[in-house]
């Protein structure tokens, strides 16, 4: 059959194609857009549906008038290859012109690729060749790699979205690469501000979520706080310590890293040790939660030598506190080791120094208690 011409109108794209068909086919109603489910579009609805017109004519150029079952896709490559989305409708043509509409082609279906048209009429094989997409001149700043640029205003502006969540973003991006591909990169050249966010309501400026899913990780508050799900540690070595009372007989040395060997003295009995752990109420403007403790201590003899008794408290004022732990396990071990407490305790603007005080048992002054220091575990996040 002898090629022949018609107009075929895509998206915003104008394009001229050769079509060859034949006479006998199937017959039906014009195609109007539909959405997935095949019901009619609703009046002022935004839908996907691509439209496309054309001119048919036979094999010796006579424009054609029947309806023909015509099927439209969509192809990453001139020959070849499965289509990238397919429609099949009944086109009423009307002296060889039309107009139909290509459905369940999405806009992740056509992202910027260059794409080919393929049209089959009825039982006719596919026409060849495949046509071409190609951008009119503006559509050409969209596509992939494109650089949009302005020396006034706006390079780009997203106007609005009524939406919510992630689905009704203004603007979304994402890098499908399981490699080292970036979804966002802003950059500046300038002395002014890389990348600003407001936020005129109650909501955070900024929330991010890790791997899994689910809360987010960090977060930016409109008043400027922030909090974090990652946890941060303040350590206090073991020669930070003082003695609970002036009078005591304690006697101790000092470890080039930072631990302390002590012995009771002359004074028999229970020996109590204070360490103070100075902390911010508040860091970033928001509360800091004390989490846990941990000890790390040695025994050189645990049958001689060893701690009997835990205890923390938070200043509340000059002369008053609150008790956090009170735990009288005693632990033994001969060996490095360490042993943890949970607090969950949030500190407030008026809080933040903590006394942490240890008792000693010991049976003489000949064996020694090494306290190598504390570590305090601090969360940042509201919902903890």
């Amino acid at each position: 059959m002898r090629a022949r011409r018609f107009l075929v109108i895509l998206m915003v794209v104008s394009l001229l194609l050769s079509v060859a068909v034949s006479m006998g086919q199937a017959q039906g109603p014009g195609a109007e857009p539909v959405n997935e489910t095949g019901a009619e579009l609703e009046q002022g609805t935004l839908y996907e549906a691509i439209p496309i017109q054309g001119r048919l004519s036979n094999s010796h150029g006579v424009p054609l008038n029947a309806t023909y079952n015509i099927r439209f896709s969509l192809y990453e490559s001139s020959s070849g290859g499965t289509a990238v989305c397919s429609d099949t409708d009944p086109v009423h043509v009307t002296d060889g012109l039309f107009t139909a509409y290509i459905d369940y082609c999405h806009n992740n279906d056509i992202v910027g690729k260059q794409l080919y048209l393929g049209i089959k009429v009825g039982s006719d094989p596919e026409m060849t060749p495949r046509r071409a997409i190609y951008a009119v001149p503006y559509a050409r700043s969209l596509r992939p790699g494109a650089i949009i640029s302005s020396s006034s205003g706006y390079g780009l502006e997203i106007l609005s979205s009524a939406g919510t969540g992630r689905t009704g973003s203004a603007l979304y991006a994402e890098n499908t690469s399981t490699g080292n591909g970036i979804a966002v990169w802003a950059k500046t050249r300038g002395t002014d501000t890389t990348l600003v966010a407001v936020n005129e309501g109650s909501g955070p400026l900024f929330k991010g979520f890790g791997h899994g899913g689910g809360e987010d990780e960090i977060r930016i508050n409109n008043n400027g706080s922030i909090e974090s799900k990652a946890d941060s540690y303040i350590f206090v070595p073991g020669n930070a310590f003082v003695k609970n009372l002036n009078s005591d007989s304690t006697r101790w040395d000092v470890q080039t890293n930072g631990s302390v060997k002590i012995w009771r003295g002359s004074q028999w009995g229970v020996k109590t040790i204070y360490i103070p752990i100075t902390l911010p109420g508040v860091l970033y403007g928001q509360p800091v939660k004390v989490e846990s403790i941990r000890i790390y201590y040695k025994c050189q003899d645990g049958s001689s030598g060893y701690i009997t008794g835990t205890y923390l408290n938070v200043q509340t004022d000059a002369d008053s506190g609150t008790s956090l732990i009170s735990s009288n396990v005693d632990h033994k071990a001969t060996v490095a080791s360490s042993y943890s407490l949970i607090v969950n305790h949030t500190l407030s603007a008026n809080q933040g120094i903590l006394g942490l005080f240890l008792n000693l048992h010991f049976s003489d002054d000949s064996h020694y208690v090494q306290i190598g220091g504390v570590r305090v575990q601090l969360g940042h996040h509201h919902l903890y």
